[in-house]
């Protein structure tokens, strides 16, 4: 219920569309007045989150009632894409739809609900829909947040608020090829240019291999996920370059893991090496060069989060600030390396091109893993 905008139907609903981030405000201020008693410093408050969770994160440093309830932030595969936010006709719609379906003409019909049949009336009116049709549900710039910054712009507050912004290399593809590294080259290229018919795939792995020249080029194919991620990263970290004081940190997980013959790293595959219990998950995390790994991400996040600077000495390199002109991305692998300026082409072009997912190549038997 945190996002259901139902203030067209009075003033008693005024910021309804924004209660799931007033309930986050008050358990920061319940941080901000508690956490000296379990020896913690109120004045030194990281949040972070992942995907739903990073874009929450954003949002409070929109919020300026949070201003003050935390001073570093993370953004992990969470960025805001949709940069419009003014009003949410999804949400509206669902509304309707779901007084329509108890026979109602007004909120009132829904009031009458018990939470329990609320979820089981909208998981109805979405029935038969895909995925991406049932995920509008959103913040709305109302004045209590300010809005989506690559609409509105940072607050001066959110300005001066360390920030660490990042992805992983695959997401969510729409396609998977399993076994990639059994094919010879020349079949990898096969692939890639059925995936891609009447289009430029030649240019298309030109630029994936300058930009990830470890990788093989079918990853190009698979970085469909990706897209809903990183060039939105790549427009929050070029504004918080241009407009704000404190520093930005910007990375992505480029890690190959050994299911299926090689898979990159997926949504949520960064969650078990931040919180280093990758022992956890033995079925996905068995490479050993995950130890080394989970170090590297684990120390970089605690010592952002006690600093505001997540160099640490299981990277390796020097993990500079994001900046104008040099654009700094730390590649989280194996062997972790920075690289400048690396992928906007190939994030361009990659978006601009239909992928074909039919070809005898081809299996993807998910969407979400």
């Amino acid at each position: 219920h945190g996002f259901l905008d139902v203030t067209r139907f009075g003033e008693e609903y005024e910021g309804s569309a924004n209660l799931g981030i007033t309930d986050l405000v008050a358990a920061l201020k319940w941080v901000k007045e508690n956490i000296a008693a379990f020896g913690g410093d109120p004045d030194n408050v990281t949040i972070f989150g992942q995907s739903g969770g990073g874009m929450k994160v954003t949002t409070l440093m929109q919020t300026p009632e949070a201003d003050g309830l935390f001073h570093k932030a993370i953004v992990m595969s969470g960025s805001p894409a949709h940069e419009s936010d003014e009003t949410n006709e999804y949400i509206t719609q669902r509304v309707d739809d779901m007084i329509a379906k108890v026979g109602g003409t007004g909120i009132e019909a829904l009031e009458a609900l018990t939470q329990e049949e609320l979820l089981d009336l909208y998981k109805e009116t979405v029935k038969g829909k895909k995925l991406p049709d049932m995920m509008g549900f959103r913040p709305i710039a109302d004045g209590w947040y300010v809005g989506n910054p690559l609409r509105v712009g940072y607050t001066e507050h959110a300005k001066t608020i360390p920030l660490m912004i990042g992805c992983t290399i695959s997401e969510g593809p729409l396609m998977r090829i399993f076994k990639k590294h059994d094919y010879t080259e020349e079949q990898r290229e096969e692939i890639v240019r059925a995936s891609f018919p009447g289009q430029d795939a030649d240019k298309l792995m030109e630029l994936f291999r300058a930009a990830w020249p470890e990788k093989v080029v079918t990853d190009g194919v698979e970085m469909t996920g990706n897209l809903n991620f990183r060039p939105a990263d790549v427009k929050m970290a070029d504004l918080r370059a241009e407009t704000c004081s404190a520093p930005t940190y910007n990375y992505v997980l480029g890690h190959d893991f050994p299911q299926q013959g090689g898979r990159g790293a997926w949504h949520c595959a960064d969650i078990p090496l931040v919180f280093h219990n990758a022992n956890m998950h033995p079925d996905d995390y068995k490479n050993g060069a995950v130890g080394a790994l989970e170090d590297a991400m684990c120390a970089a996040w605690v010592n952002f989060a006690r600093t505001g600077n997540p160099n640490n000495e299981y990277l390796g390199v020097e993990w500079p600030e994001y900046k104008t002109g040099d654009y700094a991305t730390l590649i989280f692998d194996e062997t972790c390396t920075v690289r400048k300026n690396f992928d906007r082409e190939l994030l361009a072009m990659r978006n601009a091109m239909q992928l074909k997912i039919d070809d005898k190549y081809t299996q993807f038997t998910q969407l979400i893993n």
